[in-house]
Order: C-alpha cells, then structure tokens, then sequence
C-alpha cells in the first residue's frame, strides 16, 4: 500500500481508548486544543506540511515508508525507537517487520500524532505495550535513556526535527533551553547554545495549546528560552512561568508588536535596528538593547572550489538576495485595490499617483521616502487600511515594492562587470540587461561557495532598512569574500572602509569601485582576509550570544 490510511475518527477514538489505559497522561495531552494551520490536504489526498514557510509533502510512498534507519540495535530484545510519526508509514512498517520486539514512537506536533491515531489501528500494540508513545517534550526523559534497539527516523521529519534528533542520538544535558521555532537564524543559535553546554528542545508557540505549553515547561525547567523575532504572548508566558528570555530581532518584526499585557521583567529584547528599540519599549519591554548582526563563524567560512563547482560558483561580481518581485506585486495589488474602494475612483488613476511617486523614490534611491509620501498623497487610504490592521505604518505599506525596484536597477547596472545574482526567480527580468540569474542558493553550505568564490560579492540592502547592516556583509566578511557594500554610519561603526571591506554612495561610485577592484584581485583577497579576522574577532554569533547570556547573569 503506498497511499497513507485515510483518518478516520472512530480509528482515532478506539486508539486514545486503548493509549488512556496504559498512558493516561498522553491521551489526555492529546485532547487539548492545537493549531492546524501547518498542515493541509490537497484535492488529490496528498498531505502537505508548512516548515519554514515551504509547504512539503508529508505522505510516504515506495521504499521511504520504511524510514531512515540511524542506528542499528546493539540488543536484540531492546526497544526500537520511530522518530517523527507524521502519518504513520514508518511505525506501521516497523510493527510489521518486527511485531516482537517492543517500539516506542516519537512525535514533536500533537496534530500529527493525532493524524497518525486517526490513520493507523494501533490499539492493539498499544493496549499490549508493543508499543508506546512520547509526545514532544517527553523527548528529554527519552534522550536520557540508554537505548540499545534501532532507531527509524521519519524521511522528512527527522530533518524537520533536527535538534531533537541530536539530542536523541548524543544525549541530554543538564542545563536545557527551549528555543522558539521560527526565522531561518534559529538554527545557527541552536548550534551556539549547544557548544555553551545547553540541551535545546524546539517550542512551537503558534502551534502548541496553552496546556501543553505549561506541561513542557514544567516538565523541563528550562534555565531560558531563546528566540529570533518576537512572537505575541511569548514573553508572557515565560514569565508566568519564571523562565527568563532572550530575545534577538534580526528581521523586521514590529508589524504585530502589541502591548504586554504583563510585566515581563525577566525578557531581554535585542533590535538589530536602533530605530526599534523605542517601539519595544513603547510596548512594555524594560530590558532593550540595540544588537547588530553577526556571522556564525563555526558553519560559515572559506570554501575553494575546483573542477565543475570552479565553473559554477567562480564570478567577477556576486549578489545573492530577494528580488522581492512577487511581495512588490502583491504589495502594490492590495494598495491599489484599497485606493479603488476608498476614493470610489477608477484603479487607473491611483496607479499613475503612485508611480509619480516611485519615480522619485527612484531619483533618490540612497534615501527611503516612499512612506513619507504616501502618508501625505495618500491619508485616507492609510486611515482606511489602519482600522483593519492597527499598528501598520506608512513606511511598510510599500516597502518592498521600492526595495525591489532598488535592487534590480542597482544589479542591472552591474550588468557589464560580469554579474551573476543568486535568489528567487523574480531576478529573471534582469536577464535582459545581460545579468545571470544563477538560481537559488542553499543558506547553509552553498553561500559560502558563492561569498568565497567572488572576486567581488556586491551588498545591496533594503532601502527601509539604510540604518543596519547586513547579514549578507558579515556572512560575506566570514568566507574571507571581498565585500563592496552600501556606505552608512552604522556600517563605518562596525568596520573599517577601506581596509576591511568597501562602501559605495551612488550607482556612479559603485561602477567606479568596480573597475578599480577588478583590477586588483591582490588587493581585494587582502581586504577580504582582514575582513575576516575583524568578524572573528568583533562579530560572530558566539560573541553576540555571550553579550546577550551576560545580561541574564547580570539580572
């Protein structure tokens, strides 16, 4: 059989029947409310499950229904463990090739253990204790249990589950953290926390019930959370719960920064953007500090390349990045829809005021007015949008539209140098300046062939965003990349133009410097070793994470 069981919801009630006979914990957890929107099920049955704002397949057909075995048994009566439940394909195909021994299934979401109850008939292993079942952070007591039998990891959640799969396969710590899952950054704060003697569980707040909140935290007493952007309702809940947080804003997270509805003084918020540190403690945070970014020193560095790779990730000129040409898009449908119905005008005519308005943002593209412009051209429309969604400033209504029309002019002009861009398929419309899309590059080991291989990796940062530096740059900087980057204050406060890396003022002075430093490919590979060390020395991650720890310590 290659298609999943369909659920059924007697199948689900006589399974939590026979689980509460042996497990009565479990299967009241089990009844607690959960989020669902992570998971969907298409017209043709296939079921898809959100990750990382990719929605992936989670229905197991062939040879992947076996799972992924990580660990043969050293016991032969020892217990095996199936890691990542999801739909159930591994454990139905575990019981099957083994219905002697004993199994013990794991799952991080209650919605998939419970799909995977409503799938499979298990009462029967269940009620004999065949087989039993751990439910997220049950995975702690799990990690410190020798186990001697096989582990089976599911094909695509044992990825998803990464670091409870390490803390399965090396063990628990004493000391645990729970870390919230989100933003792309997370994983690389995982690895720091790691090598600083932590156990990290992964917390889905969005998606995990109030309860079942409460019972990881009381089950675990972590020593802190941690979490990239700030979630709604978390720093309330790690104080009702006397957890102390970290918490590092690396992206634009304010759109739905709401007021605390307690006091939360045991949450440390840190701003990759001076210009928000007054709105977080407009909303009731007391510990708020500015915090630029950093590089992950311990994954990302040098990286040659010889033979097909050389042919491939070896350019004159690099840029990865968004295009951002669909958020553009959508951004400039939803506000010209709104004009329309506010001013009961044709659509038309709103589209042309905004384009007199883009072409002088266009005319200034080292300066973000766009916003600014729009609360005055358009102030009815914004008090309009306000009343549906409160908190939105005029500055990230469009934002994105003038930030992609920012960084394909700026690319297309680069054109003649011998450009390749990295990122979404939106860059196909700088094809016709003679600019090479070479298609999206993997975050983890992929950009650092493209920094470390680029004669000159160019920055372009978001027009919105002209106070901060980028992560691109330190990441760049880390690979030992030579990096020509927008000029600014905060980036001559972190680096030495010049010496550690370059800067540009205009479209003018970029092509200038562009010529000048492809021409002297000795000089760039200095600058681009001194660059390094200044990350290493000044901006990992490490040493960000240690300033942040410090001030928990100093409380």
């Amino acid at each position: 059989m290659d298609r999943p069981t369909q659920f059924q919801l007697p199948r689900l009630e006589r399974n939590l029947t026979a689980l509460a006979r042996r497990q009565p914990r479990l299967a009241e957890r089990l009844c607690w409310p959960v989020g669902d929107a992570h998971l969907r099920i298409e017209a043709d049955d296939a079921v898809l499950l959100e990750h990382q704002r990719q929605w992936r397949r989670l229905d197991l057909a062939g040879p992947a229904r076996q799972g992924v075995l990580r660990r043969r048994p050293t016991r032969a009566e020892a217990p095996g463990v199936v890691f990542g439940l999801g739909l159930g394909e591994p454990l139905e195909a575990a019981l099957a090739r083994e219905p002697e021994r004993r199994w013990i299934g794991y799952e991080r979401d209650p919605l998939l253990l419970r799909q995977c109850l409503g799938r499979l008939d298990l009462a029967a292993p269940l009620s004999d204790g065949r087989l039993e079942l751990r439910l997220g952070i049950d995975l702690l007591e799990l990690s410190r249990t020798p186990l001697d039998g096989p582990l089976v990891a599911h094909p695509l959640l044992g990825a998803v589950y990464e670091r409870e799969l390490w803390l399965l396969e090396k063990g628990a710590e004493e000391r645990c953290a729970f870390l919230v899952e989100g933003a792309l950054f997370v994983d690389q704060l995982a690895a720091a926390l790691r090598r600083r003697g932590f156990s990290i569980y992964t917390l889905d707040i969005e998606r995990l019930s109030v309860e079942e909140l409460r019972f990881a935290a009381r089950s675990a007493r972590p020593a802190l959370a941690a979490a990239i952007n700030y979630t709604h309702g978390l720093a309330e809940f790690c104080e009702a719960e006397g957890i102390p947080l970290l918490c590092w804003e690396v992206d634009p997270a304010l759109d739905d920064l709401r007021p605390l509805s307690r006091p939360a003084p045991h949450a440390r918020i840190f701003t990759y953007r001076q210009a928000h540190v007054e709105a977080f403690r407009r909303a009731g945070f007391q510990h708020v500090a500015h915090l630029p970014l950093a590089a992950d020193t311990c994954s990302r560095g040098p990286t040659r390349v010889i033979g097909p790779e050389a042919l491939k990730y070896r350019s004159p000129v690099s840029f990865v990045g968004a295009s951002m040409v669909a958020t553009a898009r959508e951004q400039k449908r939803v506000f010209l829809d709104l004009v329309a119905e506010v001013r009961q005008r044709p659509r038309e005519q709103g589209a042309a005021e905004l384009e007199r308005l883009l072409a002088v943002q266009r005319d200034e593209p080292g300066r973000y007015r766009l916003g600014r412009d729009v609360e005055e051209h358009f102030p009815d429309v914004l008090a309009a949008l306000r009343k549906r969604r409160p908190g939105l400033s005029a500055d990230r209504l469009l934002c994105d539209l003038a930030a992609s029309e920012k960084r394909i002019l700026t690319v297309a002009a680069c054109a003649d140098f011998g450009m390749d861009v990295w990122g979404d398929e939106g860059w196909k419309a700088t094809a016709e300046f003679g600019v090479r899309w070479k298609g999206g590059a993997g975050h983890r080991f992929e950009l650092s062939k493209v920094y470390s291989n680029a004669s000159i990796n160019l920055d372009v940062g978001r027009i919105y965003q002209q106070d901060i530096v980028t992560m691109r740059v330190f990441d760049v900087l880390a690979c030992g990349g030579f990096c020509l980057t927008e000029d600014s204050p905060e980036l001559r406060r972190l680096f030495q133009p010049g010496d550690e890396l370059e800067t540009y003022s205009s479209l003018e002075e970029l092509r200038e410097k562009l010529n000048s430093y492809l021409a002297r490919p000795e000089l760039c590979r200095q600058i681009g070793e001194r660059g390094r060390r200044a990350v290493q020395d000044r901006h990992s991650l490490d040493l960000r994470l240690d300033g942040m720890l410090r001030s928990l310590q100093a409380a």
